[in-house]
């Protein structure tokens, strides 16, 4: 070692790293600046996102971050991140099939979002859900099924969307499509 070398120094400070990167260290930053503020969307919502869901996002971060993964980890059973605060929000123009839809699928669809809505789930799934109805022909439960867990849905929500097929077909006096 020459003088110019020195060596490390030893330090007590502790140096936080977080393991989220990109948009979930924006957000976690967002969120931690409104904390304080009970005025804030943390606390009352903003134009897009209730206060539960923030307030929800915001532990889904930190559980993402306790387990070293580099975005938010939601638990299983806690609403999807894009739950939108209304079920009027779901705008599912924008679903596979849509252009093409009949009156008889808007009563159906109709009938379904305040099932998706209460499951929590957002709305990527309420457009999928909507477009594999709408653009495959017969779909049954296991074809269904298989869609959901290729789009790595949770078993809740894929148990809420065929529990709700099951009870709007025996609604309509109707044999579901087990196939």
């Amino acid at each position: 070692m020459t003088d110019d070398d020195s060596a490390p120094v030893a330090s007590n400070q502790v140096v936080a790293v977080s393991s989220l990167e990109g948009v979930a260290v924006a957000s976690k930053a967002q969120i931690e600046s409104w904390i304080g503020d009970p005025r804030s969307p943390y606390w009352r919502g903003s134009d897009d996102k209730s206060a539960a869901w923030i307030q929800s996002h915001y532990r889904d971060l930190l559980r993402g971050e306790q387990l070293g993964a580099p975005m938010a980890i939601g638990p299983a059973g806690e609403a999807d991140e894009d739950l939108p605060i209304s079920i009027e929000q779901y705008g599912f123009s924008a679903a596979a099939g849509a252009r093409s839809m009949s009156a008889s699928d808007r009563d159906v669809i109709d009938g379904f979002l305040p099932v998706a809505f209460a499951a929590g789930l957002g709305r990527a799934k309420v457009l999928a859900a909507i477009g594999w109805s709408l653009t495959i022909p017969d779909l049954t439960i296991e074809q269904f099924k298989d869609l959901a867990v290729a789009a790595s849905w949770s078993n809740r929500a894929i148990e809420a969307c065929v529990g709700w097929y099951l009870r709007e077909a025996a609604r309509r006096g109707q044999a579901p499509r087990t196939g």
